[in-house]
C-alpha cells in the first residue's frame, strides 16, 4: 500500500465524506497507465476506509505541461460542479448526480501531494465497477456482455441515452468542452440502466461558447468531421487542434446511435474517411445506402437490410429525425447538429414515469409486538422513498409504528412521479402478567431466590430495587438484605403499564454461638494463647482488639501484654448479631533472681566474680558496666574502687525484680626501709596499722578508714 501525503485537495462538495482530505492510500500497482498518467484504486481516505469507494488518476507531464493543463481543468469544473449541486439542492432538494446518473464519474476531489517522494497532482472519482458498471468499449468487444445488451428493450436504451445527452447538457451550461468523447469514456450499468461519463481532464473549460480552445484526446470513430480535417493537415498528429461545444455535439450523436445499435450510423462503409464521407453525400443521406455504392462494404450487406428497416419502421420517429438531420446536415455545418436540449425532448417522448410493481404489508394493524412487514417493488425509477426517507428501488423493511401511520411510497424519475399508500393501525391491547412468582418467599441463608414470570403483549420489562430492565429474561435470582416488595412493571409498545408485586421475607434468627474459648486464661510468657469458636448461621465473624474478620477460621492465635476481653460478634446475612465474650489475664509474677559475688573486700586493681541466675524475666541487665546479659551467667570483673552492682530483671508483663551488691576496694601503702621518713609531728594521724616486710624492704599498711593526704620528705 502507498501513501499520498501532504495533501492539499479541494472537494467538489457533493459528498460529505471527501470535504476534508489528509491522506490517501491506494495499491501498489496501477491498474490503468497512459500518456495522461495512472490511475490506482483507492484503499483508504484519511487512514479509514470509504463507503464511496474511489479511483485516484495521477498526472504525469508529457514535457508539454499536460499535467498542469489537465489539473487545472479538473478544478474549474469541479467549481462549476459543486455550484451547480448547490443550485439543484435549493430548487430540487435533491442532489446533482441523483438527477443526472450519467456525471457519477466527474471528480469527487482533486489534491496535490507527495507520492513516492515526488510532488503529484491529481483527483479521485468513483470507482464505477465497484457500483455496478461495465466499460462500454467492452459491451462492443465482448460477446456475451454484447448479447447482454442487446437484449435489453429499446425504451431502456432510449433512457440511458436520454441520461447521457441530459448530463452533457449541464456540461454545456457550465461551459465545459470534453473533446474526447469515446466509447472507452462510457460506463453502462445494465440492471440500473444508466451510463457514466469518464476522462474529464483531456477537456477544456471555456469562457465564452463561441471559444475554441486547443486540446483534444485520441484518435477515434466519434471524434467529430472537423476535428479528422484538422488531424488529417498535420503529420503524426502532430499540430493545435481547436475544438468547441460543437464538437461535443457530434461525438454525443454518434455516442447515442451506439447506445441504440452498439454500432456507428455508417458501419455499412468499407472506411470512415474524408474522401468516402464526401462521396456518400453527394449520393445519398443516413440511413440510405445503394449496396452498388463503391464504399459499401459488401459484408455487412445482410446486417444492413435488417439495420434500414428498424431504423426507418421501429426507431421513434422524432428521433430518427433528430439523428438524420444531425448525421447528413451537421457533418458538414456543425451548427446544425441537434442541441443536447432537442434530443431530451425527443428521447423524453419515449419514456414514463415509473411504475410502483408492488407495495403492501404483512398486516393492516400493529399489536405492538409482532413488527409490520412492508414489501415493494418499483421500475423505472431514478428515486423511491418512503415517508420522505430514500430507500432502494426494491426492498423490504420493518415497521412499528407507534400510532396509526400512513405509508406513502413515492417513486420518481425525470419523467414523472408516483405515489401509493398503506395504512397501518394499531392494536394497543394492555400487557398481562400472568404469573410472577419467587421459589421460596422466606430466606433464611445467602441462597438467592429466583423470581419468574410469563407476560404478554409487553416489549419492555422492569423490576425496582436496582434490578432494572428484564426484557429480555424470564428469571433473576435476587438476595436481599431485609424484607423487600418486588415490583414487576410491564410495558407495552404504546407505553401502557401494568404493575405486579412479591414479597420476601428474610430470616431474623441471630446466629447461634455454640461456644467461644481460650486454650489459656492466663498467659505466664510469649507463648500465645488460642481462641477457637463454634457457630452456625453466621454470614460474618468478628473478634474485637485487633484480630478482625475471621469468617472463615475455626480459630486464632492470641497474645497481649495485659489482661484483655474479647469479643466475638457473628452476624446473620440479615444483619442479626450475637455476641461472646472472652477474658485473658497476664500473670503478675515478678522474676525470681539469684545475685552473687566471690568477694565483697578486694584491693585495688584485683578482679571480683559476679554470678546470677533469673528466671521467669524477659529481660536482663547488670550495671554498670555489663548491660544487658543473659538469664544465667559468670563474669570477672576487675575494680580499682568500690563499686554497687544492680541487677534488673523485668517479665515480659512489665513486673520488675531488682538485687544489688557492693564491692569494698582497700587502698595499701607501701615504704621502704632505707628510705628515712619523717611525718610532721604536727598532724594528727588516725590508728594505723603497719606490716614490715623485710624481704622486698617494702612497707604494707591496710587502712580501715579513709586515710588524709600525708606530707613525706627526705632526710
Amino acid at each position: 500500500m502507498l501513501r499520498i501525503k501532504n495533501i492539499k485537495a479541494l472537494s467538489t462538495g457533493l459528498s460529505a465524506a471527501f470535504a476534508k482530505i489528509q491522506s490517501i492510500d491506494v495499491e501498489d500497482i496501477p491498474f490503468g497507465i497512459g500518456g495522461f498518467g495512472e490511475v490506482y484504486h483507492c484503499l483508504q481516505i484519511n487512514g479509514k476506509q470509504v463507503a464511496e469507494k474511489q479511483v485516484v488518476k495521477i498526472f504525469i507531464d508529457n514535457g508539454n505541461g499536460s499535467a498542469q493543463k489537465g489539473f487545472k481543468t479538473i478544478q474549474k469544473l469541479q467549481l462549476k460542479l459543486k455550484a451547480k449541486q448547490s443550485l439543484v439542492r435549493q430548487n430540487l432538494n435533491r442532489d446533482l448526480i441523483n438527477v443526472y446518473p450519467a456525471l457519477k464519474g466527474v471528480p469527487q476531489f482533486s489534491f496535490t501531494g507527495l507520492f513516492k517522494g515526488a510532488l503529484v497532482l491529481g483527483y479521485s472519482a468513483h470507482n464505477l465497477l465497484s457500483l455496478g458498471f461495465i466499460e462500454f468499449k467492452d459491451i462492443l468487444e465482448d460477446k456475451q456482455l454484447n448479447r447482454d445488451y442487446q437484449q435489453l428493450p429499446l425504451i431502456d436504451k432510449m433512457l440511458i441515452a436520454y441520461n447521457l445527452v441530459s448530463a452533457f447538457n449541464i456540461l454545456k451550461d457550465l461551459l465545459y468542452i470534453h473533446a474526447d468523447f469515446k466509447a472507452e469514456a462510457v460506463f453502462i450499468n445494465l440492471k440500473t440502466r444508466e451510463c457514466a461519463i469518464i476522462d474529464f481532464d483531456s477537456g477544456a473549460v471555456i469562457v465564452n461558447q463561441a471559444d475554441k480552445p486547443s486540446t483534444w484526446g485520441t484518435r477515434q470513430d466519434w471524434l467529430a468531421p472537423e476535428i479528422n480535417k484538422q488531424l488529417a493537415q498535420f503529420s503524426n498528429n502532430q499540430g493545435s487542434v481547436k475544438v468547441d461545444l460543437w464538437s461535443d455535439a457530434w461525438s454525443v450523436i454518434i455516442g447515442v446511435h451506439y447506445l441504440l445499435f452498439l454500432c456507428h450510423p455508417f458501419f455499412y462503409l468499407s472506411e470512415l474517411s474524408e474522401r468516402s464521407m464526401s462521396a456518400y453525400f453527394n449520393k445519398f443521406e443516413w440511413p440510405n445506402v445503394d449496396p452498388k455504392f463503391s464504399y459499401f462494404s459488401n459484408n455487412h450487406q445482410h446486417v444492413y437490410l435488417k439495420y434500414k428497416n428498424f431504423v426507418l419502421k421501429v426507431l421513434p420517429e422524432n428521433i430518427r429525425d433528430k439523428l438524420a438531420h444531425s448525421i447528413n446536415k451537421g457533418y458538414a455545418l456543425p451548427s446544425t447538429r441537434a442541441s443536447y436540449g432537442a434530443l431530451k425532448t425527443v428521447l423524453k417522448t419515449t419514456q414514463s414515469p415509473p411504475l410502483i410493481e408492488l407495495f403492501e404489508t404483512s398486516g393492516n394493524y400493529f399489536d405492538g409486538v409482532n413488527p409490520i412487514t412492508i414489501r415493494w417493488k418499483t421500475k423505472r425509477a431514478n428515486n423511491v422513498s418512503i415517508n420522505n426517507k430514500t430507500v432502494k428501488f426494491n426492498g423490504i423493511i420493518t415497521v412499528k409504528p407507534i400510532m396509526e401511520t400512513i405509508f406513502s411510497l413515492t417513486a420518481d424519475n425525470n419523467f414523472g412521479k408516483i405515489k401509493k399508500q398503506i395504512k397501518i393501525g394499531i392494536l394497543n391491547k394492555l400487557p398481562i402478567i400472568q404469573k410472577f412468582h419467587a421459589h421460596k418467599s422466606l430466606l433464611t441463608d445467602s441462597t438467592p431466590a429466583q423470581l419468574s414470570w410469563q407476560i404478554q403483549n409487553a416489549t419492555r420489562l422492569f423490576i425496582d430495587h436496582g434490578i432494572g430492565d428484564v426484557t429480555l429474561k424470564n428469571h433473576v435470582m435476587v438476595t436481599p438484605r431485609q424484607d423487600t416488595i418486588y415490583e414487576l412493571t410491564a410495558v407495552n409498545y404504546f407505553g401502557k403499564k401494568v404493575s405486579k408485586k412479591i414479597k420476601l421475607t428474610v430470616s431474623k434468627v441471630a446466629p447461634d454461638i455454640k461456644y467461644f474459648k481460650t486454650s489459656k486464661s492466663i498467659l505466664t510468657d510469649k507463648t500465645p494463647a488460642l481462641l477457637s469458636w463454634e457457630i452456625t448461621g453466621a454470614y460474618k465473624i468478628l473478634i474485637n482488639q485487633g484480630v478482625g474478620d475471621v469468617t472463615n477460621r475455626k480459630s486464632t492465635e492470641i497474645f497481649s501484654l495485659k489482661d484483655i476481653t474479647y469479643t466475638l460478634t457473628a452476624i446473620s446475612y440479615f444483619g442479626v448479631k450475637s455476641n461472646a465474650v472472652v477474658k485473658v489475664f497476664v500473670s503478675k509474677d515478678c522474676p525470681s533472681v539469684n545475685f552473687q559475688t566471690s568477694a565483697v573486700f578486694i584491693q585495688s586493681g584485683q578482679s571480683v566474680e559476679l554470678y546470677w541466675k533469673v528466671e521467669r524475666a524477659n529481660s536482663v541487665e547488670i550495671s554498670p558496666k555489663l548491660g544487658q546479659v543473659p538469664f544465667e551467667g559468670r563474669k570477672m570483673i576487675k575494680l580499682l574502687k568500690t563499686c554497687k552492682f544492680v541487677l534488673t530483671a523485668k517479665s515480659i508483663f512489665g513486673h520488675k525484680t531488682q538485687s544489688t551488691i557492693s564491692i569494698q576496694v582497700l587502698t595499701v601503702v607501701s615504704l621502704k626501709m632505707e628510705d628515712k621518713l619523717k611525718i610532721n609531728s604536727k598532724m594528727e594521724v588516725p590508728s594505723i596499722k603497719l606490716q614490715i616486710d623485710t624481704a622486698p624492704k617494702r612497707l604494707h599498711t591496710n587502712l580501715n578508714i579513709s586515710i588524709p593526704k600525708l606530707n613525706f620528705s627526705k632526710k
